[in-house]
């Protein structure tokens, strides 16, 4: 059987990037009426603490998760490619410009 996806009234992604984290801090700030949200941040366990302090501010205080060492395979977290962060970004979806009044 075909397996459907219900439809969410909002756009979410699933980010892995430092950078990607910023510059939704930073939106934030210059843009603070747009609705952004990052409810939790997964880090790796003993991530450094500048990183630790960034993903609090993303998703606020008791949001953030860390993954013991033996789970790290189980979560992707290769640090290969430098620290790993895991977060689902949810924005509102606009309206489409038929939809909207003058």
């Amino acid at each position: 059987p075909k397996v459907q996806l219900r439809r969410l009234p909002c756009a979410v992604a699933v980010h892995y990037n430092w950078d990607c984290l910023k510059r939704l801090i930073s939106e934030r700030k210059r843009r603070p009426d747009r609705q952004v949200l990052v409810d939790s941040v997964l880090l790796r366990e003993g991530a450094p603490d500048e990183l630790v302090s960034l993903a609090s501010a993303a998703a606020g205080p008791g949001r953030v998760y860390a993954v013991r060492r033996e789970l790290e395979q189980e979560f992707c977290m290769d640090v290969e490619w430098g620290e790993p962060v895991r977060y689902a970004v949810v924005c509102p979806v606009p309206r489409p410009l038929s939809e909207l009044r003058p």
